[in-house]
């Protein structure tokens, strides 16, 4: 079987499905590599299934430090009820009402598998 190198990429992160842990992590940084102040931002965390016509989940993320850019996510069982690959991005809404979307250094990649037990 061939695959794509798309499909040979390892994954930053797997869940089954219905997982809940792990959680993903990510530091937005701007385009000189300088972390993004969030003070004052919302974030939300936006996952798209290879092949579905619309984003998977968006939801609210976690920013666990606002001046050095840092964000997390800690999916639910219906985030992650959808076996394929995915993508994840950061949406950043600053105070002032402009939106940012990063994807960190490139796409991290999502791997969610069926469970044995479904």
């Amino acid at each position: 079987m061939s695959r794509t190198a798309f499909e040979r990429r390892a994954w930053d992160i797997a869940w089954k499905k219905g997982d809940t842990a792990p959680a993903v992590a990510e530091q937005l940084l701007d385009g000189n590599g300088v972390p993004v102040v969030l003070s004052g931002a919302s974030v939300k965390f936006l996952l798209w299934i290879v092949g579905e016509a619309a984003v998977h989940v968006s939801a609210t993320a976690t920013i666990t430090d606002a001046a050095l850019g840092k964000v997390s996510y800690t999916p639910t069982s219906t985030a992650t009820d959808t076996v394929g690959i995915g993508l994840i991005e950061w949406q950043v809404t600053y105070s002032g009402g402009l939106i940012q979307t990063f994807l960190g250094s490139t796409y991290q990649k999502v791997q969610i598998e069926g469970d044995l037990g479904a």
